[in-house]
C-alpha cells in the first residue's frame, strides 16, 4: 500500500522482508488503474521501518526514468 508519494520518492508498506538500504529497484507509477501509460523509474531504497502487523515501511528515492 502506498503511504506517500512525492516528485523524488515513494514510501509504501509491504509484508515482504527482502528490501535493504542501497537496493536498486524499478518503480512503475500509474495514478489511475485505467491508465494505459505507466511510467517506470530506477530508484534505490533509502530507508526501512518496521511497522505494525508484520509490515515494513520502505522509502525509495527515484533516480531517473527507466528506458530499457
Amino acid at each position: 500500500m502506498t503511504l506517500n508519494v512525492s516528485r523524488n520518492g515513494i514510501y509504501f508498506a509491504t509484508t515482504r522482508d527482502h528490501y535493504f538500504p542501497g537496493m536498486n529497484v524499478i518503480v512503475t507509477l500509474s495514478f489511475r488503474s485505467d491508465d494505459s501509460i505507466q511510467e517506470e523509474y530506477i530508484g534505490d531504497v533509502v530507508r526501512l521501518e518496521r511497522l505494525a502487523e508484520s509490515k515494513w515501511g520502505v522509502a525509495i528515492r527515484i533516480l531517473m526514468p527507466y528506458n530499457p
